[in-house]
């Protein structure tokens, strides 16, 4: 029986120890509830060898305070406690408006986050999660899918896509479209700003506040028009700053700052369908700022 909870020790620790996630402390329970097996084996032990009870009873005693002093193994204390970053990224790929038949794919961790809120929230059940984390199979994954005509949903981007269909981001998710048939809906405040001699126009946006554990978060969705080809590949900025213009720290000290290209790298805008509109969204944690200060979101490009 001790050699059977000795392989089930080891293979989840093999498991936990190569499969990078951030809680990897979720995959090593099944560790620490057999090494307490083993524990509770030899305090038995040490209780059978010793003849004396007396002996028996101060061993035992030594066993269970050097295990509660945390003596063996323990490392530095983390504070995750307002640590929520992976839940609400999980609850914001659910909270997508998924159409029906919708298909997201993604790694496995993300697609596991998925399924959780799926199952445990009912948060979106039209979506199939896709499961591959091989990069060199994600461009094939995507052709087949689109083929078969059904809306499609990624994670992150994919070599080997870009100029070949469009873009729009929803949430933290970009959906798929066939080349220049894109839509997108109206924005809440509408704009006429050229970026490149009129080849490139931001023609609106929308802003949100999202009220989410551990700290709010602002949400930019920019909405852009490629009139024709764009000769460069933009990138956007976005920081919280002050009456004087300079950036407002967050809660850890540090700016609060926002520096990505559009379409989480899925495609550059160079590489956008001329005629097609792309929406771009952008999630700015604002913890730790001061309610009375007033504050402006700056977006550069």
């Amino acid at each position: 029986a001790w050699i059977f909870v000795l392989v089930v020790l080891m293979t989840n620790l093999l498991f936990a120890l190569n499969y990078r996630v951030g809680d990897v402390e979720v995959f090593l329970l099944p560790v620490l509830y057999c090494a307490a097996i083993f524990v509770g084996g030899g305090v038995g032990l040490v209780d059978r060898l010793v003849g004396s009870r007396t002996v028996a009873a101060a061993g035992q005693m030594a066993l269970v305070l050097l295990l509660a002093s945390g003596v063996p193994g323990r490392g530095l204390l983390t504070d995750r406690h307002a640590d929520w970053a992976a839940h609400n990224a999980a609850v914001a790929m659910a909270k997508v408006d998924f159409p029906p038949q919708s298909r997201v794919v993604g790694l496995e961790g993300e697609m596991t986050a998925l399924k959780y809120m799926q199952q445990a929230e009912g948060l979106g059940r039209a979506a199939t999660p896709i499961v591959e984390n091989d990069p060199s199979q994600r461009a094939a994954l995507v052709d087949e899918v689109m083929a078969r005509g059904l809306p499609l949903f990624l994670t992150r981007e994919v070599a080997g896509i870009e100029t070949r269909y469009s873009f729009t981001g929803e949430g933290p998710l970009v959906r798929v479209w066939p080349r220049g048939a894109a839509t997108t809906a109206a924005p809440s405040v509408p704009l006429d700003l050229p970026v490149e001699d009129a080849a490139l126009t931001v023609t609106g946006y929308d802003l949100m506040r999202l009220d989410q554990p551990g700290a709010p978060a602002l949400r930019l969705v920019l909405h852009w028009l490629p009139t024709d080809t764009v000769a460069q590949d933009y990138k956007v900025s976005l920081r919280v700053t002050d009456a004087a213009g300079a950036p407002v720290p967050g809660a850890d000290g540090t700016p609060l700052i926002v520096d990505a290209f559009p379409l989480r790298q899925v495609a550059r805008t160079s590489q956008w369908a001329p005629g097609a509109p792309v929406t771009d969204v952008y999630d700015l944690v604002v913890s730790g700022v001061d309610a009375t200060m007033a504050t402006t979101l700056t977006v550069i490009v």
